[in-house]
């Protein structure tokens, strides 16, 4: 099969890290667009396993639309491997070519446009959750230049995020608020680094969950190995979170790969209960090929909250999708392959409904 591996071209980002004040400037120069770079290593993965399958392989990363354009009329593949994060260095218009691939009626990996631009949009997913009675945080919504930023009846400690970024963007020990100046400040830093509005949650103390999702051959998902990010290694005094700094610089003091438990330590019930929230999450949402959810279940009353939904999740070897994946008995290479195969199949039963 000759397959596509379509990414975008990594920008930098600017250093929103260490004007954060959270605390030292990161251990290595450049840190803030790792995100943005770390899409090349995925991409060599990706590339390795379906080559190994004996697929025909091709690397492209636009350089606009029209060279995208050009590129699917030419080629013609009979699958891309849609590893697109964002375009033209906007992350908001990840959804746009996806949606591109449908129009030109090329398969394609992962979800649809109309589920990434969801997705991408938190607060209106939250809503959508919450209309389908899925517990998530509670939280408000702040847009840039807003008068009157207030707590507006949620429980401090919060947590304040970008409304519209992914991979931990945002997101570090300043994040997590706890009276209403800090609140006003992570507010306005939001505005004044990303240009998008503040997404202000109600902080979830316990532990945290991840479900990773892997289509199977009817349409459906198969939940792989459940984990959990543990914070028992985290130094004292700093949030319990996952932020970006552990998630992309192995120098930190602490890391994604010291937080990483897979399979997670729960009994039966709890698992099934995970399992089974992710999945009416998946559907809710509209995930389609494979994704991750997020979770928190509170230390006080065991409720599970949803964190986030995540389409396309990270597919670097040490990420959580592939941990799960290995944990279930499957290689990367075969998780990658599986990935391709259930969006063949998807295109197929999707051009049989048209007919």
């Amino acid at each position: 099969m000759r397959i596509a591996i379509i990414h975008n071209q990594p920008e930098a980002k600017g250093d929103w890290l260490s004007r954060s004040g959270a605390g030292a400037a990161p251990s290595q120069p450049g840190l803030h667009d790792a995100a943005e770079y770390g899409i090349l290593g995925e991409v060599d993965l990706i590339e390795a396993s379906l080559a190994h399958a004996g697929h025909e392989t091709t690397i492209f990363a636009p350089a606009g639309t029209a060279a995208l354009c050009a590129f699917l009329t030419d080629h013609r593949p009979d699958l891309v491997f849609n590893c697109c994060e964002s375009f033209a260095g906007k992350a908001a218009l990840e959804m746009n070519v996806a949606a591109l691939f449908e129009l030109f009626g090329v398969a394609y990996t992962g979800s649809s446009a109309l589920t990434l631009g969801l997705l991408l949009n938190k607060p209106l997913t939250k809503a959508v959750l919450t209309g389908r009675g899925i517990h998530t945080p509670a939280f408000a919504v702040f847009n840039p230049g807003e008068d009157g930023i207030s707590c507006r009846g949620l429980s401090y400690p919060l947590i304040v995020k970008p409304a519209a970024e992914d991979a931990s963007i945002g997101i570090d020990d300043g994040a997590v608020v706890r009276d209403i100046g800090a609140l006003q400040e992570r507010v306005r830093f939001i505005w004044r680094e990303f240009h998008q509005a503040a997404l202000v949650e109600e902080f979830i103390s316990g532990r945290e969950f991840n479900v990773s999702l892997l289509a199977d051959r009817g349409g459906g998902f198969n939940p792989l190995a459940i984990g959990e990010m543990a914070f028992d290694l985290l130094p004292p005094g700093r949030p319990q979170i996952l932020g970006y700094e552990a998630k992309w610089d192995t120098d930190a003091a602490f890391t994604q790969a010291m937080a990483s438990r897979c399979p997670a330590d729960i009994d039966e019930n709890t698992a099934d209960q995970i399992r089974q929230t992710a999945l009416t999450v998946a559907r809710t949402v509209g995930l389609d090929g494979y994704g991750r959810i997020d979770f928190r279940m509170r230390d006080s009353d065991s409720t599970l909250f949803v964190l986030e939904a995540n389409p396309n999740p990270d597919l670097s070897d040490e990420c959580s999708f592939l941990r799960a994946a290995r944990a279930s008995g499957r290689t990367n290479h075969q998780t990658i392959c599986e990935i391709a195969a259930r969006a063949v199949e998807r295109h197929r039963r999707d051009q049989s409904m048209a007919v």
